[in-house]
């Protein structure tokens, strides 16, 4: 019996003589088509994951870092991972663009300098060996910068916490006059005289103020003291008992006895305290 008897039987019936030859063109035909009714079906294409997990894993001023997870979408062998941003003030680098992935889950860190907020949209696809899924797995998310925390701190201890009045006390006869001064004392135990009032007060400053209070006197506390819209000195005093001699912001000022002393000093908030007391403004 022939081995293939319906190929047989369909070679017989398609042959035609003519001229001394057989014909068999329909055989061919139908090898074809036979052959092609055999061949492997390819699989579907796959589907993609129905849903998906996004977690922060780090975010530290300028730098985003994410974590991605999804379920097994059906028939797929593997997965393309994008991630645009949108919404935001910032261009962004490190963000996948169909990236392969075998697995069920990725990460990823997106930098942007500056930025302020951002919309991110992270759109996974299955793969197999009959393509890409028409469908895709969509996520969307918002991320709002937050306030960082100051990198340092310095805690400064040589800051301005009065003004003293030297001399301090004294007695002043009826017609007499001297000079008073006010110096700039800081929590570091410096104290710095204006400049302005040196020719007038160097004196004082020289014999009443302790050496080394002196040299503690940093450049920084000088040129704080010697801003004069910021430690501004005025004066006032009881005009029953002295008159008083002083210019706009003085740091000195030249008093003459009347009938005994009372006098007061003016701090730059308009308080009025002590003489050997006083702030800034």
């Amino acid at each position: 019996m022939h081995p293939h008897p319906n190929l047989l039987h369909l070679t017989r019936s398609c042959a035609k003589w003519r001229n001394g030859f057989i014909l068999v063109a329909c055989l061919a035909l139908s090898t074809i088509a036979v052959s092609v009714a055999c061949a492997t079906t390819p699989p579907p294409r796959a589907v993609a994951p129905r849903n998906g997990v996004v977690t922060e894993l780090m975010a530290l001023g300028d730098t985003l870092s994410y974590g991605l997870s999804w379920p097994v979408g059906k028939g797929a062998t593997g997965y393309l991972v994008t991630v645009r941003a949108s919404a935001t003030n910032g261009t962004w680098s490190g963000l996948p663009t169909n990236a392969a992935v075998s697995g069920l889950a990725t990460t990823f860190k997106a930098s942007a300098i500056p930025w302020d907020s951002v919309t991110f949209t992270w759109v996974t696809k299955s793969t197999n060996t009959a393509g890409v899924s028409k469908d895709s797995l969509v996520v969307i998310w918002t991320k709002k910068r937050l306030p960082s925390a100051p990198p340092s701190g310095t805690v400064d201890s040589t800051g301005a916490v009065g003004t003293l009045t030297l001399p301090g006390a004294f007695i002043l006869a009826v017609g007499q006059s001297r000079v008073v001064c006010a110096f700039k004392q800081f929590s570091n135990g410096a104290i710095a005289q204006w400049t302005v009032a040196r020719q007038a007060c160097d004196s004082i400053y020289m014999n009443y103020v302790p050496q080394v209070n002196r040299q503690l006197v940093s450049a920084g506390q000088q040129a704080h003291t010697d801003s004069l819209a910021v430690t501004c000195v005025t004066w006032q005093w009881v005009a029953l008992y002295m008159n008083g001699s002083t210019g706009s912001c003085s740091p000195s000022i030249t008093v003459t006895g009347i009938l005994t002393t009372g006098m007061l000093e003016q701090v730059p908030d308009a308080t009025r305290v002590a003489r050997s007391r006083s702030a800034d403004l």
